[in-house]
């Protein structure tokens, strides 16, 4: 009997690890005509919301986008706990948890450096503000989005051969950022028209990317409940969800 079940509780883990190899897209959220997010952030779970007192207007910068990314438990735990020293030559003023958010992150490749310090070590500049097209590309890595067909693009300022163009059309197409009114996404600005997200959107996008925001496919019930394009680690938290009390997730090995 107990074999038996070794077997079946080891055919459980192969098939979750196949879903979340599997190259899938995020799911959809409700079309909007606001930079990246239009919900408030009375719409998100406290998992998204940042410990850190910073007003929802406040610009994101490339520190205050680690920071807040890594404290929510879901991505943390896509990103993982190897903080150890990136080798970053321009952080150690900001705070513990900040160098923490940006070495896991950069030690699991979700975010690089800028270029080089004239002793040939890394930059981070910390204090860069983060384009939406920053913002786009760091989520679809976290997210594990699969890359859709460019001519999907809709926006007028985005073109395929732009270095973010697979990025912003799979978080496009799965609902997750939106661009404004008059056709555009405003990527990366121009000196008239800074391209910014706001500590408001940043907790939005988390929420929506993390299935924490109202609405979202927070706790489903069964892999049925599931868009067919729902992302590896939605697929992963689910299985988790359905089979954690089951007694065959206790079994050891003799």
């Amino acid at each position: 009997m107990m074999r038996k079940m070794k077997k079946w509780f080891s055919g459980f883990l192969c098939l979750t690890l196949l879903l979340g190899l599997l190259p899938t897209a995020a799911w959809a959220a409700e079309d909007a005509e606001t930079p990246l997010e239009d919900s408030s952030p009375s719409t998100l779970s406290e998992e998204s919301v940042s410990a850190t007192a910073y007003e929802d207007t406040e610009i994101v910068t490339r520190a205050i986008l680690a920071e807040l990314i890594y404290q929510n438990e879901t991505l943390q735990g896509v990103i993982g706990t190897n903080t150890s020293a990136f080798g970053f030559s321009d952080i150690s003023g900001l705070s513990q948890e900040q160098q923490d958010a940006i070495n896991a992150m950069a030690n699991a490749r979700f975010i690089s450096g800028i270029g080089l310090d004239t002793s040939g070590d890394p930059l981070f500049s910390p204090s860069t503000e983060v384009t939406r097209a920053d913002a786009a590309v760091i989520f679809w890595k976290l997210t594990g989005s699969k890359q859709v067909p460019l001519d999907t693009l809709s926006f007028t300022d985005v073109f395929a051969t732009d270095w973010y163009a697979p990025a912003v059309a799979a978080m496009a197409s799965a609902g997750l950022i939106n661009g404004y009114s008059d056709g555009t996404f405003n990527p990366v600005g121009t000196a008239t028209n800074p391209s910014r997200i706001t500590v408001q959107e940043l907790n939005v996008l988390i929420g929506r990317c993390t299935g924490t925001a109202a609405g979202e496919y927070a706790t489903p019930a069964d892999f049925a409940e599931l868009p067919t394009a729902a992302t590896r680690l939605e697929m992963l938290m689910v299985a988790y969800e359905r089979y954690k009390d089951s007694p065959l997730a206790t079994v050891t090995a003799e």
